[in-house]
């Protein structure tokens, strides 16, 4: 992932629904697009600018950045002081992503071994808190080249934390400080995700 792809998903990552400079420890955002799948944060106004570039340690309108391994399309989802986020990191070199506007359907020949990861950042600080390996394999399908083997956003009921990976599976993790107790199921692909 390049490091301005990774910038912008930082970004997005502090700018949902952290739009403003006092982040509200009691709204949650436990799925995609959040609360009843809205895509609305009450409460906070938008900033309509921010940038990266002015100073690494103090961007301007965001309230932090962190790096974030792998590559992923999915959406981070957030639970009282923690963002989670799921992540595919390929283990030898930098996975390919296609980018622009092509009308061709290919399959990335990104094959190689990957780790599938969730990651637990603390809200206020943009620190890694923890991360969970879920799974180490060669993937079980190709991906598309402009998308990511790591692409469904984690739900969260901040009892249990759950997530899908296609046909590489699904996992759900009893709510604790690590994510311990995880279970992992698979899922084989035969008519799309049937």
């Amino acid at each position: 992932m390049s490091l301005s792809r990774r910038t912008f998903l930082i970004a997005s990552l502090a700018a949902i629904p952290a739009t403003r400079f006092d982040p509200k420890p009691e709204q949650n955002w436990p799925g995609f697009r959040g609360p009843g799948s809205q895509g609305i944060a009450d409460g906070y106004t938008t900033q309509t600018t921010w940038d990266l570039a002015p100073a690494p340690d103090k961007p301007k309108n965001l309230l932090w950045r962190t790096e974030v391994p792998g590559m992923a399309h999915s959406s981070p989802i957030i639970w009282g002081d923690r963002i989670y986020l799921a992540t595919a990191v390929k283990l030898s070199g930098k996975a390919p992503l296609r980018i622009g506007y092509y009308g061709d359907v290919k399959a990335s020949p990104d094959n190689d071994e990957q780790k599938w990861m969730i990651l637990c950042f603390d809200k206020k600080s943009g620190k890694r808190l923890w991360d969970k390996t879920l799974r180490t394999s060669k993937p079980a399908t190709d991906r598309h080249e402009k998308s990511s083997h790591a692409n469904t956003t984690l739900v969260t009921d901040g009892k249990n934390l759950v997530g899908f990976f296609g046909s590489e599976g699904s996992t759900a993790s009893t709510w604790t400080a690590s994510c311990s107790g995880t279970r992992t199921s698979e899922s084989s692909t035969i008519a799309g995700m049937t």
